[in-house]
């Protein structure tokens, strides 16, 4: 689901020409219209056109929920690229008078069984009399049918559909299925140069014997299991795969150009350490619902201030019989911790025989 909370948000989405697909769809304006009394051949048309348009409006909402989850932003016009899919062009606000977020909550609760969970951002224009209504759909646990045609739909691509038998029994299982995901973040950490002699003990990069004498960034990836489900997750593997030059050497799996970072949650894992072991050997402890695991860190070969926008890593997360999860993460989108390395010169001001210490350690190859 995407954070859009101000105009240039949307701008951004324009210019960047992102376009729809199976979580993101563009709407120009709302089509809903008010049913009008069934007295003339005339009134019973637009009741007719109206009931038309709420089963497409509660369509593409419910295709969301029965998915992935999504996005639907009502207020952009689109067009159809060379590729054959639709980019958006222009910001097209909503006039006051023919849509509130209210409104626009009510209708989705009442054109949608059993009800999903949903969010309504709206975004005021100050330069016209409207705005643009965000309506940020989570993936369900079951299946949501519309209530205009008793149908199910879903997402496939940029298109809502029909759902066939299987699929629909599909999504009605998901709720019998633990939910577990990874959650990252980046741990940036700010280092002072080491103002006096030493020689490593063993051979650095170039990049990080730079860090450690001149000083500079560091960048550590934390990672940790979530239940975000109503089931406990029994067995549990997971893999992270990170693009060879920004991790360091170790004892790892690698694969096209990518270093497999993989785990479980076996006792013995260090996600679990203070899970006990078994007499009888190794054996899984379970992810109860709402809780996570222990939160590992795997260093990065990430020197600069900024991170570049283009690096991601991918994942895949296998819990008991529940869909796998596969996801790719821009590493610039993740949350960002911020700390500081020792400070070599506030300690030779302020503690100068621990600092003498720590030089004769290093001198003794006993750290670094």
């Amino acid at each position: 689901m995407l954070n859009l909370n101000s105009v240039a948000d949307l701008q951004n989405i324009i210019r960047d020409e992102i376009s729809e697909s199976s979580i993101l769809e563009y709407k120009e304006k709302f089509v809903l219209k008010p049913d009008s009394p069934v007295s003339t051949k005339r009134s019973r048309k637009k009741r007719e056109l109206a009931e038309e348009d709420k089963k497409e409006f509660a369509k593409d909402i419910s295709a969301m929920a029965n998915s992935n989850g999504g996005t639907v932003i009502y207020g952009i016009a689109e067009r159809e690229n060379e590729e054959g899919r639709k980019i958006p062009v222009r910001l097209k606000p909503i006039k006051n008078y023919e849509m509130d977020k209210d409104r626009l909550a009510r209708l989705i609760l009442a054109l949608i069984t059993p009800s999903i969970n949903f969010n309504i951002t709206y975004i005021a224009d100050d330069k016209e009399d409207g705005g643009y209504f965000v309506v940020n759909i989570e993936k369900s646990d079951t299946a949501h049918q519309n209530v205009i045609d008793k149908c199910y739909y879903h997402r496939k691509d940029a298109l809502s559909v029909k759902m066939e038998d299987y699929a629909i029994r599909d999504v009605m299982n998901r709720g019998k299925n633990p939910k577990v995901d990874l959650a990252f973040r980046l741990i940036r950490t700010k280092h002072y140069p080491i103002n006096f002699e030493f020689e490593f003990k063993e051979k650095e990069s170039e990049a990080r014997e730079k860090l450690l004498k001149e000083g500079g960034y560091s960048y550590s990836l934390a990672y940790r299991l979530v239940n975000e489900g109503q089931v406990l997750g029994k067995y549990i593997n997971f893999f992270i795969y990170i693009p060879d030059d920004i991790i360091i050497k170790g004892n790892h799996k690698k694969e096209n150009g990518f270093t497999i970072v993989s785990g479980n949650n076996k006792t013995d894992s260090s996600l679990f350490v203070e899970a006990k072991k078994s007499m009888q050997g190794e054996v899984f402890e379970p992810l109860l619902p709402g809780m996570r695991s222990n939160e590992i860190t795997i260093s990065l070969e990430l020197f600069d201030e900024v991170i570049d926008d283009q690096l991601y890593i991918e994942y895949e997360v296998h819990a008991d019989n529940a869909n796998c999860q596969r996801k790719r993460i821009l590493l610039s989108r993740l949350e960002c911790l911020n700390t500081e390395g020792n400070n070599w010169k506030e300690w030779e001001e302020n503690s100068p025989q621990l600092l003498q210490a720590i030089k004769n350690a290093i001198d003794n190859n006993q750290i670094l």
